[in-house]
């Protein structure tokens, strides 16, 4: 496709993708999966599931399980084409991720030293 605008926006996701934190490229996914269950597109929609899985950090069992069975959970519905539940779910688990990364962020703010607001400037007279 040569349509100026579609490449542009291909880089643009390309930037997106390639400087964000872990935590975003979730949120990402997690909207690759709700796109492609709009779309119902079943290959789309298992392959988005199918890097959440692979995304889980199993040192944190308790929750990388939980994270599990939703996605295998969400997975079967798409199988069985039940699409408005597969995206209630993804929605929900996107909020919770993209709340998550607010908190993180705020969280980070917080404990940042803040520069100095005001700058005294000595200028030379001639």
């Amino acid at each position: 496709m040569n349509n100026p605008y579609h490449r542009q926006a291909k880089e643009y996701r390309y930037q997106e993708v390639m400087g964000a934190s872990s935590m975003r490229l979730i949120i990402i996914t997690c909207d690759a999966a709700i796109a492609a269950c709009h779309r119902r597109d079943l290959v789309a929609g298992t392959r988005a599931l199918a890097v959440l899985r692979n995304s889980l950090n199993f040192q944190y069992a308790e929750i990388a399980n939980g994270l599990l069975a939703l996605y295998l959970w969400c997975a079967d519905l798409l199988r069985e084409e039940k699409w408005e539940e597969a995206i209630t779910i993804l929605a929900e688990l996107r909020g919770a991720w993209a709340q998550a990364e607010q908190q993180m962020a705020a969280a980070n703010n917080a404990t940042t030293v803040a520069a100095p607001k005001t700058f005294k400037l000595e200028t030379a007279s001639y």
